[in-house]
């Protein structure tokens, strides 16, 4: 299939002159297989694969200022290992979910690339449904439940390469606001409050053009590194990072 790179260039050009006069309402449903690695330095690992699906919903004024609420649903099973406490087979579910409030701006800074800055709001839990289990030393699992509050600020950039095509990329820091983990031991429930982290991802997408929609494709990675938490009758919640690295496929319209 031949490109006309003449006729897209011209479209991008009226595009880029004249602006847009009239608001735009977006949708987005997205799938995503990722590879989640949990550690805490010198205590234990959990790792596995997850899958999930996602949704967004943006609303762009013609100024071009815009609000995208999201949200995220991931599931999948994990492995356990402690040098302390021994292993557990890939036995684990685990139940990820994340939702999020962005707002910011489009900015044209060429005919053909775009520069999106925004910040936000964001909620990340997460469930590890291990209670019931006993690993190769004898000791049993149980339910913890990771609850994350952060300000999500980065920036987007949309590179057109040809008359359908594009190249979708964006970075991100998350400024963790706090965070409490819920452990319910066999002894009892044990709840510890995190102060003191951060968070970070990135994307890149290829993107192919429709009529009335986009279709977009690429890896990604999400991180989080989180301090120790305060001590809870006696019990506290090691220091630990987080890392998903996968593929997304996104179809807006």
């Amino acid at each position: 299939m031949k490109i006309n790179l003449s006729k897209c260039l011209t479209a991008s050009l009226i595009a880029f002159a004249v602006p847009a006069s009239a608001n735009v309402h977006k949708f987005a449903l997205g799938a995503e297989g990722f590879s989640y690695k949990y550690r805490e330095p010198g205590v234990m690992a959990d790792k596995g694969n997850l899958y999930g699906v996602s949704g967004e919903y943006s609303y762009a004024w013609s100024n071009g200022i815009f609000i995208q609420p999201e949200l995220r649903y991931a599931y999948g099973k994990t492995s356990y290992r402690s040098h302390r406490t021994g292993r557990m087979g890939r036995h684990t579910p685990n139940h990820l979910v994340e939702t999020r409030f962005l707002t910011g701006y489009t900015h044209s800074f060429s005919p053909t690339l775009t520069i999106t800055p925004f910040i936000g709001l964001g909620y990340r839990y997460k469930r590890d449904e291990s209670a019931g289990m006993v690993s190769s030393t004898g000791h049993y699992g149980y339910h913890r439940e990771s609850n994350y509050l952060y300000i999500p600020i980065g920036l987007k950039a949309n590179q057109q390469l040809g008359e359908k095509c594009a190249l979708e990329g964006s970075t991100e820091y998350d400024v963790f606001i706090g965070g409490r983990q819920h452990s319910h031991l066999p002894s009892g429930s044990v709840s510890n409050d995190q102060h003191h982290g951060y968070g970070a991802r990135a994307e890149l997408l290829l993107s192919t053009k429709f009529t009335t929609s986009k279709l977009a494709v690429g890896p990604f990675i999400n991180y989080w590194k989180i301090k120790d938490s305060k001590v809870e009758s006696g019990v506290y919640e090691p220091r630990n990072t987080t890392t998903e690295l996968g593929v997304k496929i996104k179809y807006t319209f």
